[in-house]
């Protein structure tokens, strides 16, 4: 009997180095799912040279290799090493550069479209016009496609004309850190108030300040809000200065909220969940998402959600949310005066955010990935 070796999968891990957020996080919680359940695959890992395999908790049967060459010139070693290594097929899942030059057969995460939408404006155009030039031509050579939401797959096929049958959906999830506030989560919350000096009661956005995000139209619609109410919950916005965040800033302190609207900046990751769990309500009207990560870790952290009724949000929080057009401040407003002033909405609304969460799991994303690959490597194996 021939003892066959099994196909070889390359992934390109670069970004997983330090805070695991955004692409990174999902790369890292897939692999981690794989290397609980092993494939029947061989991962090949490309890391940096800064990549720790002992941090990552990576079992020693995936092999790793480190990126070699210069600045501007790795993904060039990578398309490369990945031939020579014998690999079957590549999964690139945080960018297009690999899949442009490469040989190797692919598969593609794809996260958004926002560079070919009305929302283009709101990237800087040097990655506008990367994403323009590259997406297409990468996305029409891959063999396959994973897209994050129904939505995102409707841009797909919207933008670069693919056929449907070349798409996915494999949707995301909240981490196990996401959950509502246990004994000992209570024990070291007020360690973490004290040192951002918070109040008791707060409203609560997550993401990065930058135009898609909508924080002007919040930012509006807290205003109108009573005196009332936003003497008794301030506005804490979380996460780090964007893309043309400078107006946002400027915009508080035209509105003279200063005592009631405060920016955190950026949290550390440990400390992120301690935020869901304390907040009155999660308040995220988003113009554009191609998942929407953040009102899903606000729900699978217990904390009611206010969000738009647009893009992929729909889809991530179901009927366990309040919807609202983004476009519509006084909206907004109306929401979040009713839920502030409504106990027992906030409890059904806690309710089913808990339930709506528990839908998404990163078992289930690995698994639709590993079908994916495992149907993707069948042409490239000889029987």
């Amino acid at each position: 009997m021939i003892d066959r070796k099994p196909p070889i999968v390359a992934i390109d891990i670069r970004e997983i180095v330090g805070h695991r957020t955004g692409k990174a996080n999902v790369v890292y919680r897939l692999i981690t799912e794989w290397a609980n359940k092993r494939p029947t695959w061989q991962p090949l890992l490309y890391a940096n040279a800064n990549f720790q395999p002992t941090e990552s908790n990576f079992p020693s049967w995936m092999k790793t290799r480190i990126i070699q060459g210069g600045r501007g010139r790795r993904f060039l070693w990578l398309a490369r090493d990945i031939e020579s290594q014998g690999a079957n097929l590549a999964l690139h899942p945080t960018g297009y550069h690999v899949a442009l030059v490469g040989a190797t057969p692919t598969i593609l995460i794809v996260y958004d479209l926002v560079a070919f939408g009305p929302f283009a404006h709101s990237l800087p155009w040097k990655t506008r016009l990367a994403e323009r030039l590259m997406l297409p031509r990468a996305a029409k050579k891959a063999v396959h496609i994973l897209a994050i939401s129904e939505f995102t797959k409707k841009e797909l096929i919207q933008y670069l004309d693919l056929p449907e049958s070349k798409i996915t959906v494999m949707p995301l999830a909240a981490g196990n850190e996401f959950r509502p506030a246990t004994a000992v989560d209570q024990k070291t919350w007020p360690a973490i108030r004290d040192r951002y000096q918070l109040p008791a009661d707060f409203l609560l956005f997550v993401g990065t300040l930058e135009p898609r995000k909508n924080i002007a139209g919040l930012l509006n619609a807290y205003h109108a809000l009573s005196k009332e109410l936003k003497d008794r919950y301030p506005l804490l916005l979380v996460g780090r200065s964007g893309w043309l965040a400078e107006p946002i800033k400027t915009m508080i302190n035209k509105l003279g909220e200063e005592e009631t609207i405060r920016h955190i900046g950026s949290v550390t990751p440990a400390e992120l969940p301690a935020f869901y769990q304390q907040a009155t309500a999660f308040v995220y009207p988003s113009f554009y998402e191609g998942f929407g990560m953040p009102p899903l870790e606000a729900m699978a952290s217990g904390c009611p959600v206010i969000t738009s009724n647009v893009a992929s949000l729909p889809e991530v929080v179901g009927q366990a949310a309040l919807q609202i057009d983004p476009n519509k401040s006084d909206e907004l407003t109306a929401a979040l005066a009713k839920f502030l002033t409504d106990t027992k909405l906030q409890q059904e609304l806690r309710a089913a955010g808990l339930q709506q969460a528990e839908k998404f799991s990163w078992k289930q994303s690995a698994e639709i990935a590993d079908r994916v690959i495992t149907k993707s490597l069948s042409p490239f194996i000889s029987s």
